[in-house]
């Protein structure tokens, strides 16, 4: 795990932080704020059950749009439970889902 200080960010983790706010805010395009706001206490819910100390990782703090505080001690979870990865997740589906709506409404030729 990925000790985290806030005060010297690495050219990476800046970068992973961008890309996450980008994401962020494309889900918000396609899929509407509410529709987005459910997936993130989703994601926020189930870590939180798994991790007591969710609060003290960066980019949970990126998600929920808090302040971060300096407490911090890690950047984002391991592997399966990464934030930057499940949110490029939810946004390739979402890509997905918007494709097949605009295919669905292209008259046939």
């Amino acid at each position: 795990m990925e000790k985290f200080n806030e005060f010297i960010l690495s050219e990476e983790q800046k970068q992973k932080a961008n890309i996450a706010k980008q994401i962020m805010r494309q889900l918000l395009d396609i899929k509407g704020a509410l529709v987005c706001q459910e997936k993130i206490v989703s994601i926020i819910s189930s870590l939180k059950k798994k991790y007591s100390d969710a609060e003290n990782y960066y980019l949970y703090h990126i998600l929920i749009g808090s302040s971060v505080h300096d407490k911090c001690l890690y950047y984002d979870f391991p592997d399966g439970d990464s934030i930057l990865k499940k949110i490029q997740d939810e946004l390739e589906a979402a890509l997905l889902e918007l494709e097949k709506t605009e295919q669905q409404k292209r008259p046939f030729v």
